[in-house]
């Protein structure tokens, strides 16, 4: 009765991880591979769209460098009075799906 769930969480993680692996879009335009990054972004967005999306990701990226954007670390959102209660609300949420 326990091996029919852990069966399926392996299968689950063995297709991400060999079948389903794409990167993302920053990703791809970190790495230069503009050929996929625009294919990919052709399925997501309007073509007229596209460049500005794909230059959206470059001020996005730059942002991250400078310090701009604010991240939030696994030990912040476990331990953190701040966001203690968005993760306990998030958990409570996942599990009642």
């Amino acid at each position: 009765m326990c091996a029919v769930p852990i069966l399926f969480a392996t299968l689950q993680i063995l297709l991400f991880v060999c079948v389903f692996n794409y990167d993302t879009p920053v990703i791809m335009k970190q790495k230069g591979d503009f050929i996929k990054l625009s294919e990919l972004m052709k399925k997501m967005y309007i073509p007229m769209h596209v460049e500005e999306r794909i230059n959206a990701i470059d001020g996005a990226v730059n942002r991250k460098k400078k310090g701009t954007i604010k991240t939030v670390t696994y030990k912040q959102v476990c331990c953190s009075r701040f966001y203690r209660k968005s993760t306990l609300i998030g958990v409570i949420m996942a599990m009642l799906q």
